[in-house]
């Protein structure tokens, strides 16, 4: 139900989910005492930290100036991301990102003493809002400038001849991106889990695109993510020497191309990312890390995983220069890459 969404939730749904989450966080503290599972009342602070701190900051404020504690106002943590100007989808990606790591921290801390969770969740509390307040204060702004919204200056013949030659590159670039990853994916022979993946991304792939809205691009980012990513983890993990150094060649071509699209069209907006997306990149960075502090993956796997995340960024981007060009073209490009990862299964 992401921005723009079609339902908009209101108090019986937030205080049903708030419910939830205390009910989980208490269920989860109780069984500590029953087993040794080490959950305790700060570990479970630590993972709802940022809106439990920012009820009591909001609450706090308001009692201060002498007005009631649940009069609305525009103070709560989103509506200052958005006084700076980040987007709708800026503002629910950062957010996602700082739950992310309140929630690594409180993995990391999961068998310290309490009053060591206690430091380190004040200390995520205090660096969290510290920061806001400084770029609050130094009048900060991550609004695009007119130069990211395609206008460009006049910067010379050569420059615009340049800068309109790149543009006919984009409709070659919309087949290359797939056709590309073909040669190593119908080259390996893929069984077992790997293919379950592959087949859980298809089957979310297909149902959470907006069919009937084609345009609406709000998921396509992340669902060309994943899309991206099932291929290329399957050939680095699979694939010969030779299958993983292809596709770091292509990753190679694209990151030369981007820079070209960056430096001649300005194409600023490719960094804005949607919640989807964010959370999705955050989740394949961190997941290989986490795991292999976890004793869970070897270390020559967490390399392949993140030779995986970095060419898969480098395709995402490739991917939003197509389509912020030529948005008609996501259904072709999603619809192809759909195609390349159910080859997997042959």
């Amino acid at each position: 139900n992401s921005h723009p969404a079609r339902v908009f939730m209101g108090d019986t749904g937030s205080l049903v989910l708030g419910y939830v989450l205390a009910a989980v966080s208490l269920l989860l503290i109780k069984a500590h005492g029953k087993a040794d599972t080490p959950i305790s009342p700060v570990l479970m602070g630590t993972l709802l930290g940022l809106p439990l701190a920012d009820t009591l900051y909001v609450m706090g404020r308001r009692v201060m100036k002498g007005a009631s504690p649940f009069l609305p106002d525009q103070t709560h943590f989103h509506h200052r991301l958005m006084q700076l100007g980040l987007t709708h989808g800026g503002v629910v990606g950062t957010m996602y990102a700082i739950m992310m790591v309140y929630g690594i921290a409180a993995l990391a801390l999961i068998r310290t003493p309490a009053w060591i969770q206690m430091a380190a969740l004040l200390g995520l509390i205090a660096l969290t809002y510290g920061l806001l307040h400084c770029l609050e204060k130094g009048c900060v702004s991550f609004a695009l400038k007119e130069a990211d919204s395609g206008q460009q200056p006049s910067n010379g013949q050569l420059y615009q001849q340049l800068t309109r030659l790149t543009g006919r590159t984009v409709p070659w670039m919309t087949w290359f991106i797939p056709v590309s990853l073909l040669l190593p994916v119908v080259s390996i022979d893929v069984k077992g889990n790997l293919l379950i993946v592959v087949g859980t991304v298809m089957l979310l792939a297909i149902v959470l695109y907006p069919w009937r809205e084609s345009r609406d691009a709000t998921w396509l980012s992340g669902i060309i993510y994943l899309l991206v990513f099932t291929p290329i983890l399957t050939v680095n993990l699979v694939a010969d020497s030779w299958g993983a150094g292809y596709l770091l060649w292509v990753a190679g071509l694209l990151v030369f191309w981007v820079a070209i699209k960056l430096y001649f069209k300005r194409h600023g907006r490719i960094f804005l990312s949607a919640g989807l997306e964010l959370l999705l990149l955050l989740l394949s960075w961190v997941t290989p890390w986490l795991a292999q502090q976890l004793g869970l993956i070897p270390a020559a796997l967490q390399s392949s995983l993140y030779l995986t995340c970095f060419e898969s960024v480098v395709f995402l981007l490739a991917t939003k220069i197509v389509l912020r060009h030529q948005p008609r073209r996501n259904r072709p490009l999603l619809v192809s890459m759909l195609v390349v990862n159910a080859l997997l299964f042959l």
